[in-house]
């Protein structure tokens, strides 16, 4: 029997222990022409770079559908199949945070042999939010760029080997991606200052009961084709608790799979509005990640 899960995800990472000796280290600088490059499209910010050169190039790709510092990375070129699919990945962004072990899924990408997609937390590992604090901010959430002035790196390992990309400049292109968010906030008609004085974002009431239809409603058509996906859900949430506006973006590319997030939210979830620094409603935006999965 296949075991069909789809739900409401968020990104999280765990420590393990530092990985054995390994048998061979690929360390890539950035492609000698190339710097990085910030793409500001109509529902989603993507910062992207090169690594590399000529017939050995590897792609690298982080997206941020909403403020935060949650993103997407993406990471294309010949010895990515090394890391997907795989349990026993560690992950570290230097001098950021080390050891955290991760999973990748696989993805087609272009001319690219191989692929690889995972959610990642662009912040130390002591600042993990606790259950109970997940709503509650400082204003906008954004990426806080300070700690990654300087040399900073990112490496994915396994005991058979590593692979290490220099990242210089990403703490200003970091910091270029939080105005971009920004931007986007502001396209979806949402006051930018208002926002700064959040202190509470919008919160699902009964977001087990939304989380677990959601579940139960794998779209039959993408599961009969074996299609997964991972979706960006934005709802606008306004200051009395309604929703004004929800919409489903794709992660990744999907060819049936149509997510009834925005109806099931949207028929019955519940929302406590947002809350500016004296606890008054206010009009703003609630966010999730959808994964769909065929076991």
């Amino acid at each position: 029997m296949k075991l069909v899960r789809a739900g409401l995800v968020f990104a999280t990472a765990a420590a393990t222990l530092a990985a054995p000796t390994r048998a061979e280290d690929i360390r890539l600088a950035p492609s000698s022409e190339d710097k990085w490059i910030l793409n500001y499209a109509e529902q989603k910010c993507r910062l992207a770079r090169y690594f590399g050169e000529e017939d050995d190039r590897y792609l690298m790709m982080l997206d941020q559908f909403q403020p935060g510092t949650h993103v997407t990375l993406t990471v294309a070129g010949d010895e990515m199949w090394r890391y997907a699919e795989r349990d026993n990945v560690q992950l570290e962004l230097s001098p950021l945070f080390s050891n955290l072990s991760v999973y990748a899924d696989s993805v087609s990408f272009g001319d690219f042999r191989t692929a690889i997609f995972l959610g990642l937390t662009i912040a130390p590992k002591h600042d993990g939010e606790p259950e109970h604090s997940r709503y509650d901010v400082s204003g906008l959430p954004h990426i806080n760029a300070s700690a990654l002035e300087g040399d900073a790196a990112l490496k994915f390992s396994r005991r058979s080997g590593s692979i290490t990309f220099e990242l210089p400049g990403l703490a200003a292109a970091l910091n270029a991606l939080n105005d971009c968010t920004r931007d986007l906030v502001y396209s979806w008609g949402l006051d930018l200052d208002s926002q700064d004085r959040m202190r509470r974002k919008a919160e699902p009431i009964n977001f087990q009961e939304i989380a677990e239809r959601i579940s139960n409603s794998y779209p039959s058509r993408a599961f009969h084709e074996g299609e997964q996906a991972t979706l960006a859900l934005r709802i606008i949430v306004d200051a009395d608790g309604s929703i004004e506006e929800c919409q489903v973006n794709e992660i990744t590319s999907t060819r049936y799979l149509r997510s009834p997030a925005c109806d099931e939210f949207g028929d019955r979830a519940m929302f406590a509005p947002a809350e500016d620094a004296n606890g008054k409603p206010i009009k703003s935006y609630y966010a999730a990640t959808i994964g769909y999965r065929i076991n």
